[in-house]
């Protein structure tokens, strides 16, 4: 079983049983006879046949021949998935969108690594977090999230004079650095809701069960690996760690574009497949689209 505790390395057979069904219920993997593990073992088969037509009609909008090679990223399930020849080349942990500010379903090829990428405030979370961070706290805000402010011609602004009613006419970015919100690395897919995959300074996240906290873009686990694999491997070009650690060190911006087209398909299953392709995993309806699905098949 992936990722399954340590401890359960002590647990009966009959405790490993549980432990297994609460992993592909997507219950957290205790070997214990709880509530949540005895509420699951209720469903009726017509429970679970549902649920399993609900994600048929969502693979049947998906995109059927994807490639040799291509990235899925489960929203519900929270992990990534690189795929070439039909295996996992890579695998990893994801944090995405809380369920008030939810990661979208798209495909989009990948366009470009970016390492050390400068951060552009997106619109959602200028309303929502640095406006009510100004009201509070004023100039101490921006200076604790390393936030300037820009006109359109790219000069600095005196952040006093920003109100509700004209931070439309200004750009909020942060530098590169070890503090900025994408990390050092990120994967631009071009896309109207400006979502794209990135490191994390918030490192502590990913051992999280629940890992819905993203304001709808896709952090990663294990970014500087796949920023490797893709420019060392497949565009053939010299990144070592090595190289990669003195590009970072610079905090300067560095842009790679890709020739290899490797399409990159966010979707919404809450069936899906383990690690090991032979078996399925019921994931919670966490942006509860489901019963939504069920009634227009009805």
């Amino acid at each position: 079983m992936p990722w399954a505790n340590n401890e359960n390395d002590t647990l009966s057979e009959w405790q490993q049983m549980i432990s297994n069904y609460q992993y592909y219920n997507d219950i957290k993997p205790t070997g214990r006879l709880d509530s949540f593990t005895i509420a699951r073992l209720s469903r009726t088969p017509q429970e679970i046949n549902n649920q399993l037509k609900i994600n048929m009609e969502r693979v049947r909008w998906m995109e059927q021949n994807m490639g040799d090679q291509y990235i899925v990223v489960d929203v519900p399930v929270m992990e990534l998935f690189f795929r070439k020849g039909g295996e996992n080349v890579m695998h990893m942990r994801t944090v995405v969108g809380k369920p008030e500010r939810q990661t979208p379903s798209l495909v989009a090829n990948m366009a470009n690594v970016v390492i050390n990428p400068p951060w552009g405030v997106p619109p959602t979370i200028m309303k929502k977090d640095v406006l009510p961070g100004m009201s509070k706290s004023g100039m101490k805000y921006l200076a604790k999230k390393g936030l300037k402010v820009y006109d359109h011609n790219g000069n600095i602004v005196d952040a006093s004079i920003i109100t509700e009613k004209n931070y439309k006419r200004y750009l909020f970015k942060q530098a590169p650095g070890d503090d900025n919100s994408l990390g050092y690395v990120k994967f631009n897919l071009p896309n109207k809701w400006d979502i794209y995959l990135h490191d994390t300074p918030h490192r502590d996240d990913f051992p999280r069960r629940n890992r819905f906290l993203s304001s709808g873009c896709v952090r990663l686990e294990q970014p500087q690996q796949m920023a490797l694999y893709i420019l060392g491997t497949l565009e053939n070009k010299r990144y070592t760690q090595e190289r990669l650690d003195s590009v970072i060190q610079t905090h300067k911006t560095r842009w790679e574009i890709l020739k290899t087209r490797i399409p990159v398909h966010i979707v919404y299953l809450t069936v899906f497949e383990d690690t090991t392709g032979q078996h399925l995993r019921f994931i919670r309806d966490i942006y509860q689209r489901d019963d939504k699905v069920l009634a227009a098949l009805k």
